[in-house]
């Protein structure tokens, strides 16, 4: 499993590696993202709610919402988009051949931890424009990452079985993904959404990991601040898992009995 993990690991930064106009344009495109977004903060600077006033301003606020949002893409689209590509090239079969089920998690945790990377390259970015993170307690920011992954993932491990059998698309990544960009917080927060909608946002497990992952490294809040969020992600995690598994064992089933690995 682990030397899998590390092949597919390998396999994704060397292809990000090989396209160096592509790697360097997105580099651009994210430093452009910061700039634009500082100078949106200061525009509005000592005013918002709470909750922006919380996160030392509006720049730390949506920094951190679209980098943690660009964390739950991956989480819940990346294992589907790449056995779409897979079968798209035609890999899929040999791929799923050599490794079966344990292909569809090996593929999530491949692109998380890319992920990841990604999300320590928008914290020191956002350091060198006066926003340093303020994380007095390693253990309580580790433990929100882990425990939001672990409650993001198997959905998108749930989307990548349908797209598996479906072979057009994950449906079900798409519309948490979209829900969450308008319910969660991302840009802007809860409080100001009409009491459905922030009912909305309360029942998606992205809504919980920002608040806590904002407490936790814009405020350097401990364990015992953001427990309540950590409980949730830890319930969203235990109910996604088993019924991810099951997903994951059925999609099997049915591709195998249909032979239809070699389409696409």
């Amino acid at each position: 499993m682990i030397h899998a993990l590390w092949a597919l690991i390998r396999r994704d930064w060397g292809e990000a590696l090989s396209y160096k106009s592509g790697l360097i344009s997105r580099l651009g495109a994210l430093i452009s993202f910061l700039i634009s977004a500082y100078f949106i903060a200061k525009t509005f600077e000592g005013q918002g709610p709470s909750a922006v006033r919380g996160a030392g301003g509006y720049f730390g606020f949506l920094v951190s919402g679209i980098a943690v949002a660009d964390l739950s893409a991956a989480a819940l689209s990346g294992a589907s988009g790449r056995l779409r590509q897979a079968q798209l090239l035609g890999t899929l079969a040999p791929l799923y051949h050599s490794l079966g089920a344990r292909l569809l998690p090996l593929e999530a945790l491949a692109v998380s931890i890319g992920a990841v990377a990604r999300l320590t390259i928008y914290l020191a970015l956002a350091a060198l424009l006066g926003a340093p993170p303020q994380i007095h307690h390693p253990g309580a920011a580790l433990l929100t990452l882990a425990l939001g992954l672990a409650a993001l993932l198997p959905l998108g491990l749930i989307g990548a079985s349908l797209t598996l059998l479906l072979k057009r698309g994950d449906p079900l990544g798409q519309a948490v993904q979209a829900m969450s960009l308008i319910a969660s917080g991302v840009a802007y927060p809860t409080e100001v959404l009409p009491r459905w909608l922030a009912a909305l946002g309360e029942a998606l497990p992205l809504t919980h990991l920002l608040r806590a992952a904002r407490a936790v490294a814009l405020r350097g809040a401990d364990l015992g601040e953001v427990a309540a969020h950590l409980w949730a992600l830890a319930a969203f995690a235990l109910v996604g898992a088993a019924l991810a598994w099951w997903a994951c064992r059925a999609a099997d089933r049915l591709a195998r009995r249909l032979g239809s690995l070699h389409h696409y």
